[in-house]
């Protein structure tokens, strides 16, 4: 590199190489980070829907079982289980199906399983 030109077209390419290096690193960064900010803005924001959503169900289901525990038809059936066993898995089938859940479970105060639907 002993001619003026080489010299001038490495200065030149340095000149204009170097800075533009420096900012292709920079806005990379800098793109980055937003793009993270704002993912984590959108998950912030679905979670926040999907814990919404699952404290209203919480809530709907807490009513419906205390509705269930209320009834007095349910009560009558629990308390002659011995004689109407089957009557009492009808009742709690069709109260399955009517509050929509996979499984209803009867316990009597000490945590035993007194009916069940589906039984397992």
């Amino acid at each position: 590199m002993r001619s003026l030109r080489s010299r001038l077209i490495v200065g030149a390419a340095l000149v204009a190489v170097v800075p533009l290096g420096l900012a292709i690193l920079f806005f990379t960064q800098r793109i980055e980070s937003m793009v993270r900010e704002e993912a984590d803005a959108r998950l912030e924001e679905a979670l926040g829907g999907i814990r919404a959503d699952l404290a209203a169900a919480t809530r709907s289901l807490e009513d419906q079982l205390e509705t269930l525990g209320g009834d007095p038809a349910l009560l009558r059936l629990y308390l002659m289980r011995a004689a109407e066993a089957r009557e009492l898995a009808g009742y709690l089938a069709d109260r399955r199906a009517l509050l929509r859940l996979d499984r209803l479970r009867l316990r009597d105060l000490s945590g035993r399983v007194v009916a069940e639907h589906p039984e397992e």
